[in-house]
């Protein structure tokens, strides 16, 4: 119900209260009255539903202004739009008003028809003389038109109004409280359907600015991974040079100086022949991971059962001393870059073989779990020697280590490899574990699953 206004009568046609009726011409005249009496209500409704109905702002505005006319019995009827940046009302839409001025006539400004009084007033105000009011005073839309009396009310608040609704007659007219209502009830509609449009047109335009943040920033981060990766490679190659001829001139004294060095000038080479291979190692990891970002993605349906299997038959070539325990999982496959899942698998399960070398009776297990997409969690399992939950998240950036090199070699890039070779099937990757309790790395080879902190939504194991 609009504020100030219990009821909503027809304007023009007052309804009595009759006590009961038997006759059934007396009913259908009662009937009769009540449906015109309705006809306010039928009106706003229209009104409503056009607006919901998505009617263009400048037709529903006409549509308002017609309707209005006719259920006030009024010359003119106006819906008056506020210019920004000016004290000017436009003439939007109306009724009764000479031709070519409807969409071009303004009315306000210095010395023509004020807002101001109607902007203040909760209810519409009614103006019984149209030449003595002061607002009105000078303004020759209405003075052309010979217009008297006049009802107007704000379209919207205050301090968001869209402009005013107005009614005008051409001879003196006492506007009743039903007439009041019935104007501010249109008024009403009328602003709620344009403050929805406004919010719904702010939305689309939040909408748009933030997709425009997001593939600028989306740009950006392309053109930084691409830098990387291209400063990577060529830091990569610069490298392996000096690293070469360092390497060839430590085992030319190796070769040709070692029999007139002591124990101790040995050592010293043996330890700098180490860290050139170590560095060599480190050079080649960085290359294969900028390499991850920059292959182009062959997706095709593999079988990581049979590959695991054939990881863990070199794992077993190439260390025939080791008795592990390694149970895979039959049937497990993927849609998936064969090469690069490859490179996947062998850092898992290589890094299972050698965190397990220290432990008696280990245990090795690969296999997959369904998430609660329907998707495939894939993991490997071991009873190795575990880590701190707590440094977790170091586990997958780059040249980051839990471990002492002398206590598990290696040069940290493993896991990171992993990382981006998940993220580039649109999946992810996480770990679990416990110092000397062993770990489990999940991964996915589409994003399903997200795993809350700490781990804890890990599916559950098959």
């Amino acid at each position: 119900m609009v504020a100030g206004c219990t009821k909503m009568v027809h304007p023009r046609v007052s309804v009595p209260v009759r006590s009961t009726v038997t006759d059934v011409s007396q009913r259908t005249i009662d009937e009769q009255e009540i449906e015109v009496a309705a006809d306010p209500q039928r009106v706003i409704v229209e009104i409503g539903a056009a607006g919901l109905a998505g009617t263009a702002l400048p037709e529903l505005a006409q549509m308002a202004a017609s309707r209005l006319a006719a259920s006030l019995d009024v010359e003119c009827t106006a819906v008056l739009e506020f210019l920004p940046g000016t004290d000017e009302l436009l003439l939007r839409a109306g009724v009764g008003w000479k031709e070519g001025l409807v969409g071009n006539a303004k009315i306000g400004g210095a010395t023509g028809f004020l807002a101001e009084p109607t902007l203040r007033s909760d209810r519409p105000v009614v103006t019984a003389d149209l030449a003595t009011g002061q607002r009105f005073t000078g303004e020759p839309l209405f003075i052309d038109h010979g217009l008297v009396s006049g009802i107007d009310a704000a379209i919207g608040a205050a301090d968001g109004s869209f402009g005013v609704l107005a009614a005008y007659t051409a001879k003196p007219r006492h506007f009743g409280d039903d007439e009041v209502c019935f104007l501010q009830a249109v008024a009403a509609v009328l602003a709620n359907v344009i403050a929805a449009r406004r919010a719904q047109q702010e939305s689309l335009n939040l909408n748009r600015a933030l997709e425009r943040r997001l593939e600028d920033t989306l740009a950006e981060l392309r053109s930084a991974v691409e830098d990387f990766e291209a400063f990577s490679g060529a830091i990569s190659h610069d490298l392996r040079q000096p690293l070469h001829t360092a390497g060839g001139f430590v085992g030319l004294l190796q070769a040709e100086a070692a029999e007139r060095l002591d124990a101790s000038g040995r050592d010293y080479l043996a330890f700098a022949r180490a860290g050139i291979n170590r560095m060599g190692r480190m050079i080649d990891d960085l290359l294969r991971l900028s390499r991850v970002g920059r292959a182009a993605l062959q997706r095709s349906r593999m079988s990581l059962s049979d590959l695991a299997q054939e990881i863990v038959a070199e794992l077993r070539a190439r260390d025939p001393d080791r008795r592990v325990a390694v149970e895979v999982q039959q049937d497990l496959v993927g849609l998936a870059d064969a090469g690069l899942v490859s490179v996947l698998m062998h850092n898992l399960l290589g890094n299972a073989w050698k965190f397990t070398s220290k432990t008696e009776n280990a245990r090795i297990q690969f296999g997959g779990a369904t998430d609660a997409g329907g998707g495939i969690v894939y993991f490997v399992k071991d009873n190795g020697s575990g880590f701190d939950m707590t440094s977790a998240q170091r586990l997958f950036l780059p040249f980051q280590r839990l471990h002492a090199e002398e206590e598990f070699g290696g040069a940290g890039m493993g896991l990171a490899t992993v990382a981006r070779i998940a993220r580039r099937h649109g999946g992810l990757v996480w770990a679990e574990g416990a110092l000397g309790e062993g770990a489990t790395f999940y991964f996915s080879l589409g994003a399903r699953t997200e795993p809350s902190e700490g781990g804890g939504n890990s599916p559950e194991l098959r």
